[in-house]
């Protein structure tokens, strides 16, 4: 996830290297906005917070001095209700501001190379020869969807692209790893 302050203090420079990944991410430039009033809000809040502490002071002082403080009491009567409305407010703004910071991607690197797509992709390094196959060879997507053990349709759909579910044998198989490294790391190299 990206840093709001980085982002807002360096706008243009996160937006041009975000672009490289061929997207439109002009976007951002609502977090600086999101960022401004979040700090108004707060700051309202404390100053409202600051009012009624000193006037719980006053009326505690008119109190004890048996004097009427009916008119201090009816001053902050609503700075509760305030403080409240502003709060949701805040919740508000900073929901918008996690779901941007979520949902951007991470800052490419400057040593990756800019392409239309993975077709531009360089190869730094080749260990060995490709294998020889006397059949036609299938990637992961085919065979996943031919073994009916993942769900790319419907992952797109609620995450975007890129991403997939496990179903069925597929999820069965991924907990089945997660389990093996858990007992390997737990049994053979001691950690607990």
């Amino acid at each position: 996830m990206l840093d709001l302050k980085y982002v807002v203090e360096h706008i243009d420079e996160v937006i041009e290297k975000l672009e490289t990944r061929n997207g439109d991410f002009s976007y951002l430039r609502e977090l600086t906005v999101l960022q401004d009033d979040r700090k108004q809000v707060i700051l309202d809040v404390e100053s409202l917070k600051a009012k009624r502490n000193e006037a719980s002071k006053q009326i505690g002082m008119l109190k004890r001095n048996k004097q009427d403080a009916t008119e201090v009491l009816n001053e902050v009567a609503h700075i509760g209700e305030d403080i409240k409305t502003l709060d949701q407010k805040l919740r508000d703004i900073e929901t918008k501001i996690k779901y941007i910071l979520d949902t951007t991607p991470n800052i490419p690197h400057e040593s990756t190379p800019v392409g239309a797509d993975e077709n531009d992709n360089v190869v730094i390094k080749t260990v060995g020869e490709p294998r020889a196959f006397d059949f036609e060879i299938k990637d992961h997507v085919e065979l996943a969807q031919q073994l009916d053990i993942l769900d790319f349709e419907r992952a797109a759909k609620v995450t975007g692209t890129r991403f997939v579910y496990d179903k069925g044998l597929g999820a069965r198989l991924e907990r089945s790893l997660i389990q093996f490294m858990m007992d390997m790391h737990a049994f053979d190299h001691g950690y607990t």
